[in-house]
């Protein structure tokens, strides 16, 4: 299902009863994260994928600012109560960091025991 809110905005839509634990799967741009909306998790499904695309190929960025966007998708992530499962290992931060930057996508889920 594809869902485009037509006349009215996303929060309305979060708040409807009929999406209330209705989507398995959200696909979202990284420039919908600025929406730290109330009601967010509620319309996830139990053990719901969200997946954010990093905006690698929408803009040219520096490497610190990918480090940024990418840390600021992860704390969006956070704020809404979502787990993040992009099963990236690494020994440091940086290493952390530079695999990120090769990703399109990142991985969450609202299952905490994954």
């Amino acid at each position: 299902i594809t869902l485009y809110p037509l006349g009215t905005d996303i929060k309305t839509i979060l708040r409807k009863k009929k999406f209330q634990g209705f989507f398995d799967v959200i696909f979202a741009s990284q420039q919908s994260t600025h929406l730290k909306c109330d009601g967010f998790s509620n319309v996830l499904a139990s053990n719901a994928k969200i997946i954010i695309e990093t905006g690698k190929y929408v803009f040219p960025l520096t490497s610190a600012q990918q480090d940024n966007l990418l840390e600021s998708i992860n704390e969006w992530a956070a704020d809404m109560g979502l787990r993040n499962i992009d099963g990236t290992e690494s020994s440091s931060k940086e290493e952390y960091k530079h695999q990120l930057r090769k990703r399109d996508f990142l991985y969450f889920t609202n299952n905490t025991n994954e």
